[in-house]
């Protein structure tokens, strides 16, 4: 089994607080270069110089929205725009829905506006 440490590359979505901040820190000390996508580019910032100064990692800043119809597009493009391979990838940004997804206002919300 392959671990995600020295010498990978992870990406993660939602890297500026809560758990994607936890494995931004947890990977950086086991070795792994990162690429850390949020909405707030300030707060990526700090992150990215904390890290690189107490772990020596390449930390990539992208401040992406993911809430959009093409933003996985949008961002897999970037990153071919900047040469960057991801190895491992933490999706820790997203929205949960309780109930019956089927049903749910957001998806109502969109079968609307088709």
């Amino acid at each position: 089994m392959r671990t995600i440490a020295t010498g990978t590359t992870t990406l993660i979505t939602g890297a500026s607080s809560g758990i994607g901040l936890s494995f931004a820190q947890s990977l950086a000390a086991a070795g792994s270069d990162l690429v850390l996508v949020a909405r707030r580019r300030d707060v990526l910032d700090d992150i990215a110089a904390d890290l690189r100064s107490r772990h020596g990692r390449n930390v990539t800043v992208i401040a992406h929205d993911l809430d959009g119809p093409d933003a996985a597009e949008t961002l897999v493009a970037r990153l071919d725009d900047e040469r960057i391979e991801v190895d491992a990838l933490i999706n820790n940004a997203g929205l949960g829905i309780h109930g019956d997804l089927g049903t749910s206002p957001s998806r109502m919300r969109r079968r609307r506006s088709r």
